[in-house]
Order: structure tokens, then sequence, then C-alpha cells
């Protein structure tokens, strides 16, 4: 169906890495949220944080995106893409690649991206990062089929062009991550 990979890969991510969190025992309270009117302006997401305590939040990792891997840059390995405060927090940033490499993932943090691209902060991870919230987004950051085309928003953003195992590794690489982050 239509919006495959812009929004269902992420919500569908979320739910696998639900069921993989739902297995351990945790030290730390992780909070797994889906929202809506994210295309709209960032609607569910900024209700959100204005209905919570920010000061017991730590960091925000969102999902958007996570079905179709870029392949045309310089690697055989597919790659997934780390933005928004990936700059400010190196301890998070530095568990991520670590995670990447066992995912056999090549990671592209934002901040190594030049020029920055449109899509950087339009996500859910804007609204937590504008309350003060240290917010990443993981992404396929494949938004076009090329430069001059848009296949989100279209339906071309079609189940056949998702990657599940590519979604599968993205989905590991978070849980990784969250283990890691769980015994500090």
């Amino acid at each position: 169906g239509v919006a495959a990979d812009d929004d269902g890969s992420g919500t569908s991510a979320l739910i696998a890495l639900g069921k993989e969190i739902s297995k351990r025992k945790w030290n730390r309270t992780i909070i797994l949220a889906a929202f809506g009117g994210e295309e709209i302006g960032l609607y569910g997401s900024m209700a959100y944080v204005k209905s919570i305590s920010t000061e017991n939040f730590k960091y925000a990792i969102t999902m958007d995106m996570v079905g179709r891997p870029k392949m045309d840059l310089d690697t055989a390995l597919p790659t997934v893409f780390l933005t928004g405060d990936d700059d400010k927090v190196p301890e998070v940033t530095g568990l991520f690649e670590e995670a990447a490499k066992n995912a056999k993932i090549n990671l592209v943090l934002g901040k190594d991206i030049k020029p920055r691209p449109w899509w950087v902060w339009s996500s859910d991870h804007w609204s937590f990062h504008n309350v003060g919230i240290k917010a990443l987004m993981v992404t396929d950051g494949n938004a076009s089929d090329n430069k001059d085309k848009m296949y989100i928003h279209t339906p071309e953003d079609s189940k056949d062009k998702i990657n599940f195992e590519y979604t599968e590794k993205v989905v590991n690489m978070v849980l990784e991550v969250l283990i890691q982050l769980d015994k500090k």
C-alpha cells in the first residue's frame, strides 16, 4: 500500500522493537510511542511533549522511513542516517556507530552530510529537540528515487519497494543502542 516507507516502515520497526524490548528486564524506563499528524505539522509529537515532564527524558530516538536503504553511496553496505542532535551527544552516536558495524549497516551522521538535506529536522524528533530533549532520528534518507523525483507521498511508496531485511537490521541496531544506554 501507499506510505509503506513514509510512515509504515518506522511504525513497523517500532512494533518490532517493542517485541524485542518486552523480552528483557530494563533498568531504565523506555517509552515507545507512535505519533499521528507528522506530515501536517508534527501534531502528535508536539502534543505529546507538551503533556510530559521533560526533566525525566534523557534522549528521544525516532525511526522515520527505515524501509529503503540508500545504496548509491560509496559502500557495499546499506546506509542508514542518524540525524538531529547527533553532533551534541557523542556518547550516543558512538554507540550507534558500534551497533551499525555489528548490524552490517553503513551509518552516516547528519553532521557529516554536506550540504545538509531538507529532511534532517523534518520529523517528530524536532518536537523533542524543541523542548530541550536531545533527539535523534534514524532514517533511510531515501525520500526520492533520484534528486528530481520524490517517491514519498505518492503511490510509488509501496510495499514492494520495502527491504525488510534492512528494516530488521535497523531495529537490531537501535535495540543494541538501547541495551548499551541501559547499562550506563
